[in-house]
């Protein structure tokens, strides 16, 4: 069976090195309604940012995606960190004068002092050749997408045999519903004209009439059209697997379509066995609808 469908659901860790840039890539990605990244990388990468988020757009579609980023190496050189010497000695006088005023013992040291402010000591970022970074993260990044991609899409297999199996037994049970439907076709047209002669005992019709308004009776308990159309919607389900693509929002939507006629095969034929299969295929799309959710 020919597969494209892929699950969003994946996981990558890569460590490569690259020149004299060491690369460290991990990423998890579960199900959302859109495209849902959240990156956590260096600051000094945020020129790139978007180079970032379109390759991934591209590659996964959609999903809650959390990227994690980290570059090292004498391409990137650490961070400086320096006291900001006029902003500690204002905090010291401003806490001594705090104390002296309310008779209170200050309390100070350096590592109080950087606690209460934090701006005290300053971490400055280097400047980056992000244009030589992005070189580098490239192609580690699509090696790491490469590998998510792949175990989407041994994910998807296995949800695509799990609702090709659903969808060939609720075909099964439209077939019965069908024969059952057949069975009694002609039984429920002689109990609706049966009724009729009952209700219009005492108004004078013909039996033409009687019969021409327990057809269209009987035309109102039909299911053919509501079986017509669940059939034409599993069809329809079925050729996504090979689509390709995005095709979880559209597979979500037939199935939707299909609860509405079932739903409807219930209301109309009045029947208990009929109700029973209703009972097992509606089972069988909730069961679908949950792994649905998973699909990209």
């Amino acid at each position: 069976m020919e597969h494209s469908v892929r699950s969003m659901t994946s996981y990558c860790r890569l460590e490569e090195e690259r020149g004299d840039w060491k690369l460290y890539l991990e990423l998890r990605s579960v199900n959302s309604r859109f495209l849902d990244l959240h990156l956590r990388m260096p600051r000094w990468l945020n020129p790139v940012e978007e180079q970032i988020r379109r390759l991934v757009r591209e590659r996964l579609g959609r999903g809650r995606v959390e990227l994690t980023i980290r570059l090292e190496g004498e391409s990137a050189p650490p961070p400086s960190v320096r006291c900001d010497l006029a902003f500690a000695k204002g905090c010291k006088e401003a806490l001594e004068s705090l104390a002296s005023e309310l008779d209170i013992d200050p309390g100070l040291d350096a590592a109080s002092l950087v606690s209460l402010f934090r701006d005290v000591i300053v971490v400055e970022e280097q400047e980056y050749d992000t244009e030589a970074a992005w070189k580098a993260l490239e192609p580690s990044l699509s090696r790491c997408l490469d590998t998510a991609v792949a175990m989407s899409l041994r994910e998807g297999a296995n949800l695509q045999s799990d609702l090709a199996g659903r969808l060939a037994f609720i075909e099964e049970r439209l077939a019965e519903i069908e024969a059952l439907f057949s069975q009694k076709s002609g039984e429920l047209f002689s109990k609706l004209r049966d009724r009729l002669k009952r209700v219009i005992v005492d108004t004078p019709l013909d039996e033409g009439r009687i019969l021409q308004e327990a057809a269209l009776l009987a035309d109102r308990l039909d299911i053919t059209e509501e079986l017509v159309r669940a059939r034409s919607h599993i069809a329809q389900f079925r050729s996504l697997f090979s689509k390709g693509g995005g095709v979880g929002r559209t597979m979500d939507f037939l199935l939707q379509e299909l609860f509405r006629e079932v739903n409807t095969i219930a209301s109309k034929s009045q029947d208990s066995a009929i109700a029973h299969f209703v009972v097992d295929i509606k089972g069988e799309l909730e069961k679908m609808r949950e792994q649905v959710q998973n699909i990209v």
